[in-house]
């Protein structure tokens, strides 16, 4: 095996290579215990001549100090490298996922489009009421909320069910507590109401009755 020689173009000095390589591992009290050792022997030479004398009685010298240093450099380019890789995968997944929401918020909204503008009041909340959504327990979003899938719009009766049915999921007690209020309670003794009442809340019951007796019903 060859001497090892050192690249000025791309690679420091070798009294920065030696410093680099006592700072890495961690001996500059080491190095500063020989050097002030070497002075008081040699106080006829110069200081950086001190240091040199302390560097070898580490042995550290060039070629060695040049060794450690590609070796240092291989080692921190072959992480980089892995790093760079971790974050160009990371990139690709966060594509990918992404790329996955767009096309389920464009299957949603292409489903969502197909739904009828209105429905019936009565229809629209038995449809919530009824909602797997609104009985079955979800998993939550980031933010802590349940969210609408495809599936759960495919049968919607309007637009506006679909709008009303996202904020009642994350408020399924509200819901209730007003469907509750809805429904009329009837006492023990009371048979429902009478034909009039029915009559009143609804006109045209008196219309479909002609129109039986017409026919002979």
């Amino acid at each position: 095996m060859g001497v090892l020689k050192r690249d000025p173009a791309t690679e420091p000095g070798y009294a920065e290579m030696k410093k680099n390589c006592v700072e890495r591992e961690g001996r500059e009290e080491e190095f500063e215990g020989f050097r002030h050792d070497e002075s008081l022997r040699r106080p006829d030479l110069a200081p950086s001549r001190w240091k040199n004398r302390a560097y070898e009685r580490m042995g550290l010298t060039n070629s060695i100090a040049l060794e450690r240093h590609r070796d240092y450099m291989a080692r921190s380019n072959g992480a980089e490298a892995e790093r760079l890789g971790v974050v160009a995968e990371r990139r690709e997944e966060v594509h990918r996922a992404e790329l996955c929401v767009r096309d389920i918020q464009r299957e949603f909204e292409a489903a969502f489009r197909g739904l009828p503008f209105e429905a019936d009041r009565l229809t629209v909340l038995a449809w919530i009421e009824s909602h797997p959504a609104m009985i079955l327990s979800r998993p939550v979003s980031v933010d802590g909320l349940v969210e609408l899938t495809v599936e759960d719009i495919l049968d919607a009766p309007s637009r506006s069910a679909v709008g009303e049915l996202q904020p009642w999921m994350n408020k399924k007690d509200d819901f209730y507590k007003e469907m509750l209020k809805r429904k009329p309670v009837l006492d023990d003794d009371d048979d429902g109401p009478t034909e009039d009442e029915i009559e009143l809340r609804d006109p045209t019951l008196k219309d479909v009755k002609k129109m039986l007796d017409s026919i002979g019903c």
